[in-house]
């Protein structure tokens, strides 16, 4: 029978210096495998290439890869007390928010609440007077005397419903000269308008937003150099915008101020350079009234003409008296009788 190699070294091995593995056919030199010649080797004894090659058996104190030292018990509790510490403070800003967005809701829908009692009363207000314009408006046609004084209070019931109705448009705006395009968002124009204005604007605070006044024909639209279809020519149609509360309606309209003559290349937003304006919502009376007014200051080279919540003012020059002008018996008292009658 041949005589056996180390496998380490390559010699032969004396059968007193050898050892076998119980696994492989492979055997050692006791020197090789550093023990001494009278070392005891069990009969199950492996070699380390059988060694090396069988599974590791993992339990909870194998230490992880990487670790410089093992993790104690303690320190894996504290680390799952932070992650505990992390989440709690996590879910507690989140419920902070929550409340601050339950209070936001609940304040918008108590505005709102109020704005819906005051429209009823003020709708209720005009019913009120309309029955007794109509009233006295048939009272004179049946009598024949009095007509001047029925005449006069008619004149003042006409005056305190245009006064109410101009109270219902408190939060408005009318935003004119703004370029039309084809299939626009209104709502979505207003909030661009808002933001270069430096306003925070959610699409929330606007009530309505819409154009006003006949609609463009088709083929009233051609495409514009940034391939938006803009209205052919003439005025574009003003956008009338409510707000839900008067601080954004009073904050747009003073900032805007600052930006007078802007136009939409100004603000970003596509058409031709021409300025836009935004102004208070009028009713159509002081509209025609304002216009009457303004066409009188041109005539006489007046400085001063401004809308104030609804209400119409003129003044000759600074240090002058200022106007209040609610009919056109008052255009008549303040730049004299040379004026058109109002349709």
């Amino acid at each position: 029978m041949p005589q056996a190699k180390c496998s380490a070294c390559g010699r032969y091995i004396s059968q007193a210096d050898g050892v076998s593995c119980s696994t492989c056919p492979l055997s050692y030199h006791q020197s090789c495998l550093g023990k001494g010649k009278d070392s005891r080797i069990g009969r199950d004894w492996s070699c380390p290439e059988c060694t090396k090659n069988k599974p590791r058996k993992n339990g909870s104190d194998t230490p992880v890869k990487g670790d410089t030292e093992p993790r104690t018990a303690k320190q894996s509790s504290n680390s799952l007390e932070q992650s505990g510490f992390d989440l709690a403070h996590e879910v507690r800003l989140f419920r902070e928010e929550l409340h601050a967005l339950r209070d936001e809701v609940k304040m918008m829908r108590e505005d709102m609440r109020e704005m819906r009692v005051t429209m009823s009363l003020n709708n209720s207000r005009l019913d009120s007077i309309e029955e007794r314009v109509g009233a006295l408006e048939q009272s004179v046609t049946q009598k024949t005397g009095g007509a001047a004084r029925f005449e006069n209070i008619i004149a003042q019931l006409r005056l305190e419903l245009d006064q109410k109705e101009q109270e219902m448009l408190v939060n408005d705006i009318e935003i004119t000269n703004l370029p039309e395009m084809q299939a626009e968002n209104p709502t979505h124009l207003v909030t661009i308008i808002g933001t270069k204005l430096g306003m925070t604007l959610d699409e929330r605070d606007i009530v309505s937003a819409e154009r006003v006044g006949p609609r463009y024909p088709r083929g009233a639209y051609a495409s514009t150099e940034s391939g938006d279809t803009a209205a052919r020519g003439g005025r574009p149609r003003p956008l009338v915008v409510r707000f839900a509360r008067r601080a954004h309606r009073d904050d747009m309209l003073r900032n805007m101020r600052v930006r007078r003559g802007a136009n939409a290349a100004d603000f970003g937003m596509p058409g031709d350079a021409r300025p836009f304006y935004i102004n208070e919502r009028l009713t159509k009376t002081n509209r025609q009234l304002l216009h009457k007014v303004r066409e009188a200051r041109k005539r006489l080279q007046w400085k001063f003409l401004w809308v104030k919540r609804g209400r119409i003012f003129v003044k000759q020059d600074e240090g002058k008296m200022s106007y209040h002008i609610q009919t056109e018996n008052d255009i008549t008292r303040v730049f004299g009788s040379d004026t058109v009658t109002l349709p």
